[in-house]
């Protein structure tokens, strides 16, 4: 692509001109290569050294055009969570009640602390006296109008 600019005369500054490259930023790596002459010559122009990359601000048209799903490989930079739903759970997300069903090893968690059990439940009534994991050993079924597991302690968070 060709565009001849008015003759000026020179200089100290940078020139500034509008180019209209049409319909050919598709969004690939584009570069800008100058040449120059003298006013009027008929001879060749000079290309001018090093050709210039067309930076992604012409390319922001592109946007107007864009529907649909947009993969997320092709999203950089953060998105405020203001713009995310609100039921995504974030790192810093307080009072959270999550229900539904777990899967899995648990060998991807970290920040643990790691209890052994110290108990076993049994039978029905159990109390729990003293600090310690418990757990129970089958599907327990209580009796109406007794207690199935009570805890007893004292400072209890």
């Amino acid at each position: 692509m060709l565009a001849a600019l008015r003759s000026a005369p020179p200089r100290r500054t940078l020139p500034a001109s509008t180019l209209d490259f049409g319909n050919q930023l598709p969004g690939a790596d584009r570069w800008l290569e100058i040449g120059a002459r003298t006013n009027g010559a008929a001879v060749a122009f000079t290309t001018l050294s090093p050709r210039r990359k067309i930076n992604s601000a012409p390319y922001a048209t592109t946007t107007a055009n864009v529907s649909g799903n947009i993969p997320a490989s092709q999203i950089t930079g953060v998105i405020p969570l203001a713009r995310l739903p609100a039921q995504l759970v974030t790192n810093d997300a307080t009072g959270l009640n999550l229900t539904g069903t777990f899967t899995g090893d648990g060998s991807g968690l970290t920040n643990l602390t790691v209890h052994s059990p110290s108990g076993r439940i049994e039978s029905l009534p159990f109390t729990i006296t003293n600090p310690g994991v418990f757990y129970l050993t089958a599907n327990l079924v209580g009796t109406a109008g007794q207690s199935g597991i009570t805890v007893q302690a004292d400072n209890v968070t």
